[in-house]
């Protein structure tokens, strides 16, 4: 869960031709604030940590309708490992 890379299937020939403002053919998302988003909500974690997840949804259907080629999600790093077995329980079941 440390990358989910998101391929869409249509290729530049696919579309219209665009202009120079064209969108870019890979977003990479480092997800972080899930926590403190809960906390200054006084939410719990695990409400944030949804919360996120539904936010991700979101992006992957926004990218799929902006035509962006590659949506990667930076969602778990190293350090998640040392919260709570229960915490990490709920981050692996998300998706």
């Amino acid at each position: 869960m440390t990358l989910l890379p998101f391929q869409n299937t249509q290729t530049p020939d696919d579309h219209e031709e665009k202009s120079a403002d064209q969108n870019p053919l890979h977003v990479a998302i480092i997800m972080d604030g899930n926590n403190r988003w809960a906390k200054a909500r006084g939410q719990t974690s695990m409400r944030g940590h949804h919360v996120g997840a539904e936010a991700v949804r979101k992006t992957i259907k926004r990218a799929v309708e902006q035509g962006i080629g590659t949506l990667s999600l930076f969602a778990f790093s190293s350090e998640n490992w040392k919260r709570p077995a229960s915490e990490v329980n709920v981050l692996m079941e998300l998706f």
